[in-house]
């Protein structure tokens, strides 16, 4: 079996100078982004998403898997990206950690490890009692909803930290205006 590895290309068939990293060139995203796939548009999304799943939690296991359905696409989204300035690769590594966590707790809550309960009015994430450690032990609801805050925020930070082509076209417009006057 020959597994052939091509190289990534772009939209006008150009090849790119890094090797792409899937099986074959089939797989090699062709198609440029629109206004609609900006980081804006994430962070705009990701706040709606922040606030439905603070609504209506119930005690059980439902709540995890609406968090994973939030920090799961933001995690890949992170993993798809290798930012080129020193700065973006810290909000990218701190997104990875903190919507990675979110997943990790998520599947330990989706397998009966994590659940939610109801003391008096007030929610918390509690160990399963028949867990072989920290059985029992809780946490604040209120403590992970905050973690999604995090993660949101991050979204944010990204989207500000960012340099499109247009900011950059315009900072180098400006550089050498002072420059040459």
């Amino acid at each position: 079996m020959v597994i052939i590895v091509g190289d990534c290309m772009d939209s006008n068939k150009n090849k790119m100078p890094r090797k792409c990293p899937y099986l074959s060139h089939f797989h090699c995203p062709k198609d440029q982004a629109t206004a609609y796939a900006g980081l804006g548009v994430r962070f705009i999304f990701a706040i709606l998403a922040w606030f439905v799943l603070g609504l209506n939690i119930t005690p059980g296991s439902s709540f995890f898997v609406s968090l994973l359905l939030f920090s799961a696409p933001l995690f890949l989204e992170y993993k798809k990206f290798i930012p080129d300035t020193r700065l973006r690769r810290n909000v990218n590594n701190f997104g990875k950690v903190i919507s990675g966590g979110m997943a990790l707790i998520s599947v330990i809550g989706l397998f009966g490890i994590l659940v939610i309960i109801d003391d008096n009015n007030n929610l918390y994430v509690q160990v399963a009692k028949t867990f072989i450690i920290f059985k029992g032990y809780i946490i604040p609801l209120d403590f992970i909803w905050c973690l999604v805050g995090a993660s949101v925020f991050v979204t944010g930070l990204d989207w500000i930290v960012y340099e499109g082509v247009t900011e950059k076209q315009y900072i180098e417009y400006k550089c050498s205006n002072k420059k040459g006057g």
